[in-house]
This record gives structure tokens, C-alpha cells and sequence, in this order.
């Protein structure tokens, strides 16, 4: 029995959509694969005071293909609806540098780039008790050796969240604040009591 145009229509529907799946999961396995990052997030934290030196960190770039690929870094900023709560943007970008730039990547290799936080010594007395959060993008071109395929431009964004150190003067003048709120009230009483027993004294020895 031959199929009516309206079947073979319904056929042709269910092979394209299949296609096009097939399609989307070969490229998301090719995005999946490509380039892998670790650590997928940085967290830096300044409880004893800035530091002298500049704040380093390495992020490993992995290139699982037989092909080479060319893997580049910016610094960006998330949209705000991104931000994890209780963080804010760094002040300046320009804060955080990435060496290298970008790296070339030999079949099944590994990389490193290096992160680098400086804030600069006339910021940080103003910067004290900050959260902020801010991507490193890594993204890799489309490999080598690829002829007559389809090939991903993946893009990876690496999180970066700074906590910058307590205000310790600050802390320590709270402290002293507190202190005297809380000695000063056992002085007044213990020198009351002790006038108020002594004046109870001198009134006994007149009796």
C-alpha cells in the first residue's frame, strides 16, 4: 500500500527532528569534552590583613581532543540578576590580571593561567569588609584539524569571589568602646558600695 503525501510528510517531519537531535547531542558532547576547567570557582578570603604580595591563583585549562586548540581569558562582570547574594562588582577590573592571555593547547594537554589580585595601597584602607564577585572567561577556538565537520566555539566562565580583610582598627576602637561601656558601671558601683559601707561604718562607730 502507498503512503499518501500527508504520511510521507509526517516521515519526513520525524527524520528531521531526530536528525536534529542527534545533531544537538553530538555537539553538546563536543562542547562537553573540548576544554575542561578546574577549579570551577575561586574563593579568596583576607581574615589576617592584606597581604604584602600579590594574591596568585592557577586555573588549569585541559584539552581533551586530538586537536589543537587556542584557549583565550578575559575578565567580565556577571548581569546583575547573576550575583550571588551578598556580593557586589570589584571595584575596578583592572585589579585582576590573567598570564597568559592565551594559550595554546596541544591535543589531550593541559595548561596553566595564572590569576593575579592587586589592589592598589591607596584603595585598600577603603576597601575593608567587601564581597565581590566577578567571571574569569576562558574560551576556546574552534580546533584544528576539523575538515568537512561542525565544530563549537565553547565558552567556560570560571567564578571569582574576593572577601577583603575586617577593619581591625576598627574593630579594636568598637572593642575598647564596649569595654569601657562595661567596666565603667562595675567602677561607679563598687566605689558606691564602697563609700555607702563606709559612711554605714562611721555611722555604727557614733552610735
Amino acid at each position: 500500500m502507498l503512503w499518501d503525501s500527508a504520511e510521507r510528510g509526517v516521515v519526513k517531519k520525524i527524520t528531521f527532528v531526530v536528525f536534529i537531535l542527534l545533531l544537538l547531542i553530538h555537539f553538546s558532547t563536543f562542547a562537553e569534552a573540548s576544554l575542561k576547567i578546574w577549579p570551577g570557582k575561586l574563593t579568596i578570603t583576607m581574615p589576617e590583613g592584606y597581604t604584602k604580595e600579590t594574591i596568585t591563583y592557577s586555573i588549569e585549562a585541559t584539552n581533551h581532543y586530538d586537536y589543537g586548540v587556542n584557549a583565550s581569558t578575559r575578565i567580565e562582570n556577571p548581569a546583575i540578576q547573576q550575583l550571588s547574594k551578598n556580593y557586589t562588582y570589584i571595584p575596578n577590573l583592572s585589579w585582576i590580571t590573567i598570564t597568559p592571555e592565551s594559550l595554546y593547547l596541544p591535543p589531550n594537554s593541559t595548561g596553566k593561567f595564572k590569576i593575579s589580585i592587586d589592589i592598589p595601597e591607596n584603595e585598600k584602607s577603603l576597601q575593608y569588609n567587601k564581597s565581590w564577585e566577578t567571571w574569569i572567561i576562558i574560551s576556546s577556538s574552534e580546533p584544528e584539524g576539523i575538515v568537512g565537520g561542525a565544530a563549537i566555539k565553547v565558552e567556560i566562565a570560571v567564578k571569582l569571589f574576593i572577601s577583603t580583610p575586617p577593619d581591625n582598627k576598627s574593630i579594636a576602637v568598637q572593642s575598647f568602646y564596649f569595654i569601657l561601656a562595661f567596666i565603667i558601671p562595675i567602677v561607679v558601683t563598687c566605689i558606691a558600695i564602697f563609700y555607702s559601707k563606709k559612711r554605714h561604718d562611721a555611722r555604727s562607730r557614733k552610735l
